[in-house]
């Protein structure tokens, strides 16, 4: 089916990023047991990697032969996974332009937080959302229904239940660390929630909302609008 292979290559994709971030923190691991300090100007985030910063270790010298080999080698492997990771985020681009999973992935963008990779996320990873008859099935199977224990008379809530989606849970939960900043209703809503949990929890009942939102415009076939309550 050709849903597969487009899931395929959306876990492709996040596999690319998890990789480059691996060998990110190994290049800065190797530059403090040397003592390099990163210039001020190179410190930012949004700096790393940049091409400046790219030139910089190359032009780095450690006291050694096989660091530098070593450091040479992490450059050319994060040099080269993130052409790989340009080329299928083109190939994503072309898809969302022309295939017939077009149509889906603007509904699923509506929603506020959701970006594209989120968007192709949801749609290969979910397939067919009428399959999910309730909310709460689709909350199962996305890994945001508590466990519940049973106890003589009592029924305790536990921890998020371990049968869930990884992938799909994964992207909405940072999806709505976005969301909060754009839509004023969520913000509001996260700020009443950390009153009475910490941040993580609350996180994940606003990617809960997320979902909600996912589904009403999948099902009703329409974009979201802002100030609708589902």
């Amino acid at each position: 089916m050709e849903i597969e292979g487009l899931r395929t290559l959306v876990r492709y994709r996040k596999t690319l990023v998890k990789d480059i971030n691996r060998y990110k923190n190994r290049t800065k691991s190797l530059l403090y047991y040397y003592g390099i300090q990163i210039p001020f100007d190179l410190e930012n985030p949004s700096k790393i990697w940049s091409k400046r910063f790219t030139s910089w270790l190359k032009e780095l010298q450690l006291n050694t032969e096989h660091a530098n080999y070593t450091l040479k080698n992490i450059i050319d492997i994060v040099e080269d996974l993130r052409i790989k990771l340009l080329a299928v985020n083109r190939q994503l681009r072309k898809i969302e332009k022309d295939s017939q999973h077009a149509h889906k992935i603007k509904l699923v963008r509506s929603v506020p937080g959701i970006g594209s990779v989120t968007a192709w996320t949801v749609i290969t990873e979910l397939n067919d959302i009428q399959r999910f008859k309730k909310f709460d099935r689709l909350c199962s199977y996305a890994g945001f229904v508590p466990s519940t224990h049973s106890s003589g008379e009592k029924d305790v809530v536990g921890k998020i239940t371990p049968r869930s989606n990884r992938q799909l849970r994964t992207m909405l939960i940072e999806s709505a660390w976005i969301a909060i900043r754009q839509d004023p209703a969520l913000m509001m809503k996260y700020q009443q929630l950390r009153q009475r949990m910490d941040s993580n929890k609350a996180i994940v009942r606003i990617a809960k909302k997320l979902l909600s939102r996912i589904r009403y415009v999948l099902l009703n076939n329409e974009p979201y609008e802002r100030g609708r309550v589902q």
